[in-house]
């Protein structure tokens, strides 16, 4: 068995099934004969794009393997003038959850494993220079070994940029697509919180927020819910002429409390980060380390209600008011591939 496992791994597997196939390659499942078990191999395209994200991605995997939030890196490979990436084998993405549950929601209990899984990966990645840039339900896996923060793994680095290549506006899926990247400036590792607030408000509603059928229509959800992008965007983003920000609109706080379940205190901590997260001004949205350190995260369901109380008061005290003191968000639609009409403001049903 040992010099087996010394073979190269190429020369290990054996495929047994597609598991998909997008605009960067396919996902293969294999048997690695040599440590007998299953593993995912991620075949790029030999063209020189997908060439420079297979490196990346192998460079980012290689780097971040201290984190258990991050899908296992078993190996990497050339063949055919493709790049083979080679990982521990998952059990399904959180769109397929969602979808195997008919969209209902996530409770609060999960989500928070989710947000604590998910948030220590980027920290850990903005750690090491990187963005991942394609945060989104089906970039998020469960291991199927448990239910809870173990069981949540990030995946899919093929899209990270570094920090300092903040000037391509070709990055995040659209209903994840922060509001500066759409105006055309210059970004940082915020895009990333933005992203993540939406996908937390989605597993929990079981409905995207911002399911836009262009930017144009993504940013008139946007304005709608949580408020117009910062000042600097609107007057320097290269790409603001394409959008319509008036007339202005006074944003109703209470937005956020839409399709919320759970305790009075989980609710509301959970509003708050979301708040957060979904700050339209990317100069007051929480970092992905910061976010890990909100109440939400840190104060578990069992908690006594006076400690969680005091928490909450103290969290609040020290980031500057309440829980709706940003302008913010609720509400929209069914899921990606399951498009219907955003839901109009007014009949949101709102706590």
């Amino acid at each position: 068995m040992a010099a087996a496992i010394m073979e190269p791994i190429q020369n290990r597997l054996e495929a047994e099934r597609v598991l998909g196939t997008g605009t960067y390659g396919q996902v293969i499942r294999c048997i690695d004969h040599g440590a007998n078990v299953r593993v995912a191999v991620k075949v790029a395209k030999p063209e020189p794009p997908y060439r420079r994200s297979a490196q990346n991605e192998v460079f980012v995997l290689q780097n971040l393997q201290h984190c258990c939030r991050v899908v296992r890196y078993h190996d990497s490979f050339e063949a055919d003038g493709r790049i083979h990436i080679v990982t521990e084998l998952l059990q399904k993405n959180l769109y397929e959850a969602l979808k195997d549950s008919r969209f209902r929601r996530m409770s609060l209990v999960r989500v928070r494993d989710v947000a604590e899984a998910v948030l220590t990966a980027i920290a850990e990645l903005h750690k090491i220079g990187y963005m991942h840039c394609d945060i989104k339900p089906e970039n998020v896996m469960q291991r199927g070994k448990c239910e809870g923060v173990d069981d949540i793994v990030m995946i899919d680095f093929g899209s990270v940029r570094k920090v300092t290549e903040n000037q391509y506006y070709d990055v995040q899926s659209l209903w994840y697509r922060a509001p500066e990247v759409m105006c055309g400036l210059p970004y940082t590792v915020k895009i990333d919180s933005w992203s993540i607030g939406c996908l937390l408000y989605e597993l929990h509603t079981g409905m995207p927020l911002f399911a836009g059928e262009n930017e144009q229509d993504s940013m008139a959800q946007i304005v709608a819910v949580v408020g117009r992008p910062s000042a600097t965007a609107m007057a320097y983003g290269t790409k603001t002429m394409m959008f319509d920000f008036e007339p202005s609109q006074t944003v109703d706080p209470y937005v956020l409390q839409t399709n919320l379940e759970g305790d009075d205190m989980s609710v509301t901590l959970f509003r708050d980060l979301l708040v957060r997260l979904l700050s339209p001004d990317e100069s007051l949205r929480m970092s992905a380390a910061e976010a890990l350190q909100h109440p939400f995260l840190r104060t578990s369901e069992n908690a006594d209600a006076h400690n969680n109380s005091m928490s909450t008061a103290n969290w609040l005290s020290c980031a500057g008011g309440s829980p709706l003191s940003n302008a913010t968000d609720d509400s929209s639609d069914s899921s990606p591939q399951h498009l219907t009409p955003p839901m109009p403001i007014d009949d949101w049903d709102c706590i």
